[in-house]
Formats: C-alpha cells, structure tokens, sequence
C-alpha cells in the first residue's frame, strides 16, 4: 500500500473531508485533527493504514501520532480540491439548512427558557400587587429577564460560529461591538454614520437575530480566505485582526442594513394594509409572527402603532396579530409537550407552552418548532387564523402590553372587544394545538434535548 493511498483511505476512515473540521500538524508527526463528528469516523478502516503509531479520542478532535511520509501526504489530500458532492447529498440541501437552524438555536435554549418563565413571573407579580412597578425589585427582576434578549446577537453569534466553522470568540466579539453603548449612542444621534466614506446606517442590533447570523456566515468566508493567503508566520497576529475588522465592516455597511430595509418595506407595506385593508393586518402579523419576531420587524412596526394609539386611541397593527401568534406558539408546545416519548423534552416543551401564554415565544419557536419542523407550520396556520378573526371582528389594543394573557386588560373597552379577543385567544391555542397533533412530528434527537434541557 503506497503512502498517497494510505493518506486517502486515513481521509475516508475519518469520514470523508467533510468531516474534517481543521487539521494542526505538530512535531514528531503528531496531528491534531477537529472532526464536526466523531461519530463518522470507521475504526475498522483506521485499523488497515499503516504508519499511525497511536490515536487519541477527545470529544470532537482525534490526536494522531504517523510517520512523516504519511504525514506530508495527508498534508497533500488535505489541500487537494474537494470532491464534486453527490446527487443524494445536493438534494438535501435543504435539510442542511433546518439542520443549521438547530444547530445555531438549540444551544440557547436553556436560557430562553429561563428567561421567558421569569417574565411571566414579573407580570403575575405586577398584576398581584406583590412587587409595585418601578422598584428595586422589578428593576433587577427584569433586567435578568431582558438580559437574554438584549443580548442575543453574543449568544447567536457564538452558536453560529460553531455552526458555520467560524472562530467563535471573534464572533462573540463582533456581536459586541454591535451592542457596544458608544456604537448605540451614535447612532441614536445620527441617522447615518461617515467612516472612510463608508456610510453606516442606524440600525438597532440588540434583541436582533439575523444580521449576526449572516455576519459570522460572512465571517466563516473571510476565515477560510485567510487562511489560503495569509503566511504562516503572519497568520497569528493579522488573521485575528483582518476577521474583526472587516466582519465588523461588513456587517455595519452591508449585512445589517440589509435586515433594516427588509424589516421597514414590511412595516411599509402592513401600514398601507392597515389603511386600505385593516382585517388583513392582523392575519398577516399572525401568520408571520415567528418570522416578524426573529427579524425584528416588530420594532419597525412600533411608529404606525403607536401612531394610532395617538390618533385613535387603539391600534390593531401589533397587539391582536402578535396576541394570536402567542397563543398559537402556546397551543403548539403544548401539543408537543403531550405527544413526545421524550421526558425531558416534554418538560421543556410545557415551559414553552406557559412562557408563550406569557408573551415570549422564543423558546417555542427555537426550542421546537424551528427544530421539530411541522410544528413550524401549525403555528402559521393557527396564528393565521386568530389574526383572521381579529380582523373580522376589529380587535383594538388600547395601550401597548406584552402580547400575552396577563395583558387582556388592554383589550377592555365598554363593548365586546374583550369578549372577541378572548374568542381569538382560545381559537389560536385550540387551532395550534389541533393541528399539530394532527401534523405530528419526528422525536428530537438528544442532543438537541439535552441542551434544551441544561441547567435543569
């Protein structure tokens, strides 16, 4: 057996080049080698290439110990071109996407979770008068509770790393200078910002989803250029520079902006809607509220709200739509909570269900139904269909209030509206509970259990 194909068959026993993460070459022939799973590597292939003196199982990374002849020439399969994909992997392409999702969300579960099920515990206390707004206590209360979602893009940008193959530290520290106060400040007083001629549009980041994502997917890119161009010697102290420096960039002038604009033309085009059509507002927010919450639109739709709480005294642009997605989110996780084999994750998925009751749906929509996938389209359905019922029935919010049912009171006027928001909010849960029993869907896997569940 000649080295090349001893280096090509060390290749496929680890599971292809795919699998192969980074490879570090240190002396004596010992090569460090980071897998994206362990689980892909063929011990009985292993076993057959000869010149490996000893092999180390850690986690996710594999120390070997070869003979230098095999050592250059896995150095050479390593850098060779990758092989064309086959046709059954191109197809499911898809699958790689929802498998990112997972990937980049379910690490974050634990503290969304615990940072939802604290939010409804300040409002119960709020409402019962045990803890009056504007102390000490509600202060601290909800600034651990806030803490998860102003900080978000930190979390997200770490989990995206892992994902995307990225240094998840750099990323982390992009996502700070996004949240960065001075950043913040500057922006709150210009609408856009001169650097180098470079314009840099006001955008809010904290509590954001996407913009960070696509940063370190950009990020990732920037990496493996580097890395082919960068020498040696050089790499330590540039590469870390270069990645900090133009992710940021990109991310301020292009990527971020580009949510931005998505988020405002949305909010454009629901106030015109409002205007012209007012049922449909409310049906469109339903529907979309998973996606109206993880891009943030909701922020860009808080001036025409609040414009017509000025104007009219009520609005029925955010409150109702959100309200009905809510509760679906609710009906869902409750669905899944009683249908998986799963105790753990049906522990997870009934704190879910309560913290969507409360207002926060993010646990429900990371932590299931972006992951269990037809889930996904209960809650579109069902958010549809309450936010279609709001608009028939002209549900008006009088004051803005975490959409949720401690905040029914904002609905209360000398007429029926209360009666038919409460109408819309049973219609919602029952609607995402029915159809995701109906719908079912594929047990989570462990890990994604696991992380959901930590801390717990």
């Amino acid at each position: 057996m000649d080295k090349e194909f001893e280096a090509n068959t060390l290749v496929s026993a680890l599971g292809k080049r795919a699998n192969i993460s980074q490879a570090a070459f240190g002396q004596s022939g010992t090569v460090l080698i980071k897998l994206n799973e362990q689980g892909k590597v063929d011990q009985e292939i292993m076993d057959q290439v000869k010149h490996i003196s000893e092999i180390i199982y850690n986690e996710d990374q594999l120390v070997l110990r070869m003979e230098e002849p095999l050592v250059t020439e896995f150095k050479q399969e390593l850098a060779k071109e990758p092989e064309e994909l086959p046709e059954e992997e191109k197809a499911n392409a898809g699958q790689k996407v929802l498998d990112a999702i997972q990937g980049i969300f379910a690490p974050i579960l634990a503290p969304l979770a615990g940072a939802g099920i604290l939010q409804g515990i300040i409002i119960i206390l709020l409402t019962t008068g045990l803890v009056s707004e504007g102390t000490a206590e509600e202060g601290v209360l909800s600034t651990i509770s806030d803490a998860v979602f102003y900080f978000m893009p930190m979390l997200l940008a770490f989990s995206s790393a892992k994902v995307f193959k990225a240094t998840p530290f750099l990323s982390a520290t992009i996502a700070g200078v996004l949240l960065h106060p001075d950043l913040i400040n500057a922006m709150e007083q210009f609408n856009v910002i001169s650097f180098f001629d470079l314009p840099i549009q006001s955008v809010q980041y904290a509590n954001s989803v996407i913009p960070i994502i696509l940063i370190v997917w950009a990020q990732s890119y920037i990496e493996r250029g580097l890395k082919k161009v960068m020498p040696g010697l050089l790499a330590p102290v540039f590469n870390p520079l270069l990645i900090l420096v133009l992710g940021t960039l990109i991310g301020l002038t292009i990527l971020g902006p580009i949510g931005t604009i998505v988020a405002d033309a949305i909010a454009a085009l629901l106030a015109y809607f409002n205007g012209t059509a007012p049922w449909l507002v409310p049906t469109i927010v339903g529907t979309l509220s998973p996606f109206i919450i993880m891009a943030g639109i909701h922020y860009s739709l808080f001036p025409a709200a609040t414009l017509s709480l000025t104007q009219l005294g009520y609005e029925t642009i955010l409150g109702p739509g959100l309200l009905a997605g809510n509760m679906a989110h609710a009906g869902v996780a409750l669905a899944v909570a009683l249908r998986t084999k799963n105790k753990e994750y049906r522990s997870f998925s009934v704190s879910a269900s309560v913290t969507a009751m409360m207002g926060v749906s993010q646990p429900a929509l990371y932590g299931i139904e972006l992951i269990l996938k037809r889930p996904l389209y209960a809650v579109l359905i069902a958010g549809g269909i309450g936010g279609l019922y709001a608009g028939i029935f002209n549900i008006q919010a009088f004051a803005f209030a975490n959409p949720s049912i401690a905040a029914l009171p904002v609905f209360l006027d000398s007429g029926s509206n209360l009666m038919h928001t409460i109408i819309m909010v049973i219609m919602s849960f029952v609607s995402g509970f029915v159809l995701t029993w109906t719908l079912g869907f594929d047990e989570p896997n462990q890990t994604v259990v696991d992380q959901a569940t930590a801390g717990s």
